[in-house]
């Protein structure tokens, strides 16, 4: 689960992001399992917060938390971990702003991305391979770097 609370400026610009996700820790769960002694709810587990905590976005004031909701089912490492789904919640969250801001998704994003001249050029190159396809429209694409 993850909730997120921003502000914005008079321009429609993030000045503060907050992003709280709340889950499994997969580290503890598997030492859990294969060294119990060892395991303690203590245990640093950035794989939660992979995909949230390294945002590329150009926001002043950011924070992004962690608050480990024990399961009975024992959980896992799979590929990707936290980027599975805190990049599906952030780029969603994003969206939100730049309607809130009264702003193009594409461009909002891309405004966020100056200092990331990298990730501009990807968003760049899916847009135009996207514009002009053979239905005519966009389709639906999506343009992100998660």
């Amino acid at each position: 689960m993850a909730k997120f609370r921003s502000a914005l400026d008079s321009e429609g610009n993030p000045t503060a992001w907050w992003n709280r996700i709340v889950g499994p820790s997969v580290t503890l769960s598997f030492m859990e399992r294969i060294v119990p002694w060892a395991a303690s709810d203590m245990m640093q587990d950035n794989t939660n917060a992979e995909g949230a905590a390294d945002v590329q976005y150009e926001i002043a004031n950011l924070k992004v938390e962690h608050v480990l909701s024990r399961t009975p089912i024992p959980v896992g490492f799979w590929r990707s971990v936290g980027h599975s789904y805190n990049g599906f919640f952030k780029e969603s969250f994003v969206d939100e702003l730049a309607f809130a801001a009264g702003k193009y998704p594409f461009e909002f994003h891309r405004g966020l991305l100056d200092k990331h001249p990298r990730h501009r050029s990807i968003g760049n190159r899916r847009r135009k391979s996207r514009v002009g396809n053979a239905h005519g429209k966009r389709c639906g694409a999506r343009h992100r770097v998660a």
